[in-house]
């Protein structure tokens, strides 16, 4: 058993804990689906990334898989990724 094991050896408040152990214990993890920004009543536009056209994901998106659409205006495809860019 290590020295962090013992009952004895932890603080016993956050403002006297060494500053590694206050940096884990701060830590949150959130995950942020990339579908979830782009998808939803409050979700906002986005430029393609070819003709500057705005892309509402709402309406007339044709999916070509978990990653790629099509333009709307231009048809061309593109990388989800190419849009999150300013994110």
């Amino acid at each position: 058993m290590d020295s962090f094991d013992s009952e004895e050896s932890l603080p016993k408040s956050v403002d006297k804990m060494p500053a590694g152990t206050r940096a884990r214990v701060s830590i949150s993890i959130r995950f942020d689906s990339i579908t979830r920004r782009l998808v939803g009543p409050h979700a906002p536009t986005v430029p393609c990334p070819h003709c500057l056209g705005q892309i509402d994901f709402n309406d007339r998106i044709e999916w070509l898989g978990p990653t790629a659409v099509t333009c709307s205006h231009c048809g061309k495809v593109i990388h989800i990724v190419d849009l999150l860019h300013d994110e």
